[in-house]
């Protein structure tokens, strides 16, 4: 009985196999690489909305300590009306940047699934070591992305919670006495904006980390050809 090598046996099997549904059955809907490049967009743009929640959780600590201040000598009913405002944007806000998460944890099932399922595709086992050190490597990446915001996104809705709990008091109640009963409560919250003002920067930088990591090359942007002037024409 005559062995084949196995490179011949599995150009063999490889050459039996139709061109088009070896390539169909590698690329099922999207390819990898958009998979990957949606799950670094979606990234991205939680890591956006952790700059603009930071934001709105300040303007809303400064609107606060504004109007409850014991010194306050400005207009009450527009000061008033201006805390309501930055105290809506951020309940808001910290809804965008739920669904910001959201989207990104429903792109990270695809990437990861489909990495882990290709690992029993390789013929080279030194390959397959490879690639899965590199998924052990971006998985954890990921997970410490997750792991830094979504402890940020609850604290943040609990600090929102405290402003609409001020925001009720001082609808009905907004003289120095009244004011002088929240003064320890304002500091709270002030102090608890300071520590999650540093979770939001945490969660950034696991954002940057794993976007650092995981982004692909991009394709330079085209500029456009401007006509030369042809002298004589």
């Amino acid at each position: 009985m005559r062995f084949i090598p196995r490179a011949i046996a599995a150009a063999l099997v490889l050459a039996s196999v139709p061109a088009c549904s070896f390539v169909n059955n590698m690329i099922k809907g999207k390819t990898g690489p958009a998979d990957v490049d949606d799950l670094v967009a979606a990234v991205e743009n939680v890591q956006k909305e952790l700059d603009v929640s930071k934001g709105t959780m300040l303007a809303a600590v400064q609107g606060l300590q504004a109007i409850t201040a014991p010194d306050f000598q400005g207009d009450a009913v527009k000061a008033y009306e201006q805390l309501v405002d930055v105290v809506e944007n951020s309940e808001d806000q910290a809804e965008d940047l739920r669904k910001s998460i959201e989207k990104m944890q429903a792109e990270a099932v695809p990437v990861f699934d489909q990495w882990t399922k290709d690992l029993e595709a390789y013929s080279n086992p030194e390959m397959r070591q490879r690639s899965q050190a590199r998924l052990s490597a971006a998985r954890e990446r990921y997970d410490a992305v997750v792991a830094a915001v979504e402890p940020v996104l609850v604290e943040y809705e609990a600090i929102n919670q405290s402003f609409r709990d001020h925001v009720l008091f001082l609808k009905h109640d907004m003289n120095p006495a009244a004011l002088a009963t929240i003064q320890d409560d304002v500091r709270r919250i002030a102090k608890d904006a300071t520590s999650l003002d540093s979770r939001f920067n945490g969660g950034r930088a696991a954002a940057t980390a794993y976007i650092e990591s995981s982004a692909q090359p991009k394709a330079p942007a085209k500029t456009e050809e401007k006509a030369v002037a042809v002298k004589g024409s």
